[in-house]
């Protein structure tokens, strides 16, 4: 159950139980098997995500679109609390994002495939722009510690789930009769 409108829902090139979904000021990070999400960001002060999708190379990289032009790169091997990089080169709300591959051809000769985020904002501009290749070139076993990452924030929330409910249990225990005992002697 969300609270707040549904933006964007994405499902992980990497792992197929994992998928992002974006609401308008916060995003999350799901598991399929599990009934809360494995990552929450906190709450923006302003302008609000429009868009956001999971990088085609490397898995622990996505990208969230603002409403003020603005692109939010997340790069869990990086940091998971706030983006790597917040770059803001429109004016306008952004309105499309997605993430395209081209091999250029140049004196009739291929090059390397390069990755491109494209991006449509609401005064009709398409922008194309090439994705640094620090959030295109995976890390030596990029995959495997991305998996790791989710599976220890699952079994952090799990452990969480347990501390709450002892606390809760022991909260509403009765106090026993040597409380009561002293408590009356006050």
């Amino acid at each position: 159950c969300y609270y707040r409108p549904v933006i964007s829902l994405e499902f992980s090139p990497f792992f197929h139980n994992i998928f992002l979904v974006v609401m308008d000021f916060n995003f999350s990070i799901w598991n399929t098997a599990y009934k809360k999400p494995i990552l929450e960001s906190p709450n923006l002060k302003s302008f609000y995500y429009v868009s956001g999708k999971f990088s085609k190379s490397r898995p622990g990289v996505f990208f969230l679109a603002r409403c003020n032009g603005q692109i939010d790169i997340w790069d869990l091997l990086d940091e998971s609390h706030k983006p790597s990089v917040k770059e803001t080169f429109l004016k306008e709300c952004i309105t499309f994002l997605d993430i395209i591959y081209y091999r250029p051809i140049i004196d009739e000769k291929p090059q390397d495939i390069q990755e491109f985020l494209c991006v449509g904002d609401q005064a009709g501009t398409l922008t194309l722009m090439m994705v640094p290749k620090l959030f295109n070139e995976k890390v030596a076993d990029e995959e495997e510690i991305v998996k790791k990452f989710f599976e220890n924030e699952l079994e952090r929330q799990q452990y969480m789930e347990q501390r709450y409910k002892l606390l809760s249990d022991e909260i509403s225990k009765p106090p026993d009769e040597i409380e009561l005992l002293l408590n009356k002697k006050k």
